[in-house]
């Protein structure tokens, strides 16, 4: 498990108060037990008042850092949980990401091979043939971009986050868009609602809408209509792609 500075922080206070909590514990049997009374008559003695609760003391101090191990123990059995649903998220992640990377080398290497044994195919076949190459590589980037950038958000390497406003970044975003994808058989509006500013990187913004609208578009009828809505809702901001 990547330890992190608030866990470490809790392992230490764990720790401690165990360590606490078990000298207390021994305290209490070598101690208290059989030298209680006579703990209570020589504070009597030094002029204290004669007080019978220091079991009572002992006691309530060793209830509170037990409590304190159980509030630990707790929180670090639900971090370790927490730990090991990501991992199996993360696995399953790139399970995925490395099955659908089968789906455009595969197309690549096949309409590469036509263009390269078709001598004399028409020009506009060789146009539509290399488009698709084209595409699939695009394609087969960003699936590429989404491995690296899991496993740099695992190794903790976070990049600087800014604030980015998504009213312009949109409206740089559908100018670029129609270059990147094949938007002939499909018609992509957005609509931009919101006033908002996120903490984000541009890339990383780029690469889920991206993922986004390549799904869409991939399972998007011919004629079909896919609508970006961006709007403000409940104190956040709501992106919607939908086909």
């Amino acid at each position: 498990m990547r330890l992190q500075t608030p866990i470490v922080v809790i392992y230490s206070i764990y720790l401690a108060a165990m360590a606490m909590t078990t000298a207390l514990l021994v305290f209490w049997v070598l101690v208290v037990q059989r030298y209680g009374t006579a703990i209570n008559e020589t504070i009597a003695n030094l002029g204290g008042p004669r007080w019978n609760g220091f079991h009572w003391l002992v006691q309530s101090t060793g209830a509170g850092l037990l409590f304190l191990v159980l509030v630990s123990l707790t929180y670090l059995l639900a971090i370790t949980l927490s730990e090991r649903r990501y991992r199996v998220k993360q696995e399953h992640f790139l399970s995925h990401i490395s099955h659908e990377l089968k789906s455009p080398i595969a197309a690549i290497q096949l309409h590469a091979q036509t263009l390269e044994s078709e001598d004399g195919l028409p020009a506009n076949d060789v146009s539509h043939l290399a488009g698709f190459v084209v595409r699939e590589a695009q394609r087969a980037a960003t699936l590429v971009d989404n491995l690296l950038e899991s496993g740099r958000l695992s190794a903790g390497r976070p990049r600087g986050l800014r604030p980015i406003d998504l009213r312009e970044f949109f409206g740089q975003y559908q100018q670029a868009v129609a270059r990147r994808f094949d938007l002939r058989q499909v018609d992509l509006v957005f609509e931009v609602q919101s006033r908002s500013a996120v903490m984000a990187t541009t890339e990383t913004l780029q690469r889920i809408m991206d993922n986004l609208i390549s799904n869409a578009v991939r399972f998007s009828e011919t004629g079909g209509r896919i609508l970006c809505q961006v709007r403000d809702r409940h104190g956040g901001t709501e992106i919607v792609v939908a086909d």
